[in-house]
């Protein structure tokens, strides 16, 4: 055994180190590679959402201008953080279920972050078009994300309705997410997307139209004046007080084909209903009765 001068000496005995330490005397072992290093909790389903929150949320006192040092510096810390996060969700095959409308915003994030804020956003609603077709709307955590579903959602809309595989829910699913959880509200939601129906003619428009209409008149967020107010902008035609009139034509039972121009300057009522339907056939009555009430006075159904 050899010494050393105070006030620290150290003592090899078998293993084990003896330490004296201003008075103390303690024993510590020796590092030992066959004890196993102390390692960190496996990834879950929560642990990899709360991690994700805190990557797509910037938490900064003051806001980053544009082009700082400050701002590069987080974007690659971000960008570094979603990679790791990618790669520990793909190695732990761990699935996020219904929350998992928010790996459509880290990809969103990711892409942009790595190829430039102009670099479309492809395979971000790819992946939120599959979870609404999956899941059907968000839920309600998705409140947290306004700013994430309005860069995503319209697109999303548009993406289904453009789909050779007509599924009206999937686009209803998608409209009330965004109306219900995007920053800019159901009455923005409404307005933007029927008008822009309403301009199109593509062959999806007109059937997409009248469930845009009916899911805003049927929309509890909004009161009756902001409905309206909805209704005379997705119909306005730019001038003063203007509401433009969408015609159609189609061919009629006993031949021939019934274009609903030739009805202009008229009072049109269009009822939809069908020869198996008991309420419609039920209510034809009444339309009759309107109609023979109302026929000489340019109204017709």
């Amino acid at each position: 055994m050899s010494k050393c001068s105070p006030p620290a000496f150290l003592c090899l005995l078998s293993t084990m180190l003896l330490v004296y330490v201003n008075g103390d005397l303690c024993f510590s072992m020796p590092p030992d590679s066959t004890t196993p290093a102390v390692s960190a909790a496996p990834p879950t389903a929560d642990s990899l959402i709360t991690e994700l929150d805190q990557i797509l949320t910037i938490r900064s006192e003051k806001p980053l201008a544009r082009g700082s040092e400050e701002l590069r510096l987080v974007q690659k810390s971000r960008e570094e953080q979603l990679t790791s996060w990618f790669e520990t969700l793909e190695s732990s095959h761990i699935e996020l279920g219904k929350e998992s409308y928010r790996k459509s915003f880290a990809i969103y994030l990711k892409n942009k972050l790595t190829n430039g804020p102009l670099s479309p956003a492809t395979e971000a609603v790819d992946s939120m078009t599959d979870y609404v077709i999956t899941f059907g709307e968000l839920p309600e955590s998705a409140g947290a994300y306004t700013g994430w579903i309005d860069r995503l959602m319209p697109q999303v809309i548009y993406k289904i309705a453009r789909s050779e595989d007509f599924q009206p829910h999937h686009y209803t699913n998608a409209l009330l997410s965004w109306a219900r959880y995007g920053g800019r509200s159901p009455y923005t939601a409404f307005s933007t997307l029927g008008k822009s129906l309403m301009e199109s003619d593509t062959p999806f428009a007109l059937g997409y139209r009248l469930i845009t209409i009916r899911l805003l008149l049927d929309n509890d967020q909004l009161s009756e004046t902001e409905k309206e107010m909805a209704l005379s902008y997705i119909y306005s035609t730019g001038e003063a007080g203007g509401v433009s009139f969408v015609s159609f034509s189609g061919p009629q039972l006993g031949g021939g084909t019934l274009d609903l121009a030739s009805y202009k300057g008229k009072v049109v009522v269009v009822d939809y209903w069908a020869t198996w339907c008991g309420p419609c056939l039920a209510e034809m009555p009444n339309v009759v009765a309107i109609h023979d009430e109302f026929k000489d006075q340019d109204f017709s159904i």
